[in-house]
């Protein structure tokens, strides 16, 4: 069966890499990285698509980026990041399902916190691009 897009929105605060320089902080302190909302209509739908892509940089030692995707207040994906090595610039992409959504208005944030114990010997950058994307699937 096709999928209808009830509801589509994005959010590209940059497009290119290099274009932006956001010192990912430690953890429990994140960065919103993009946020946008989406309507959710009818029971029937209840699931959104949603997607990421954001560039970042080693600027020292092995970071450990903890990448997370917020619906209102809940945080309802995560994934980590660790590949990074001293001064590599890596394209971090991801999709993720929200279902079972009540009906409503939603805001998504899609946030970044540096896990490593030891953020000044392991420190990365948000250098660009960035977008976020999400569509309610009917």
């Amino acid at each position: 069966m096709p999928k209808i897009i009830d509801d589509y929105n994005v959010s590209t605060p940059t497009t290119s890499t290099g274009s932006i320089n956001r010192p990912v902080p430690a953890s429990p302190t994140i960065i919103t990285l993009a946020a946008f909302g989406l309507a959710v209509v009818s029971s029937s739908t209840n699931v959104v698509e949603l997607e990421a892509v954001v560039g970042v940089q080693s600027t020292l030692g092995v970071p450990n980026l903890l990448f997370e995707i917020i619906r209102d207040t809940a945080v309802i994906f995560s994934i980590e990041s660790s590949t990074l090595a001293a001064g590599e610039n890596d394209s971090i992409s991801f999709t993720a399902a929200d279902r079972n959504v009540p009906i409503g208005y939603h805001s998504y944030q899609l946030v970044v916190t540096n896990l490593n114990p030891t953020p000044l010997l392991n420190q990365g950058t948000v250098v660009g691009p960035i977008t976020f994307s999400g569509m309610t699937i009917v």
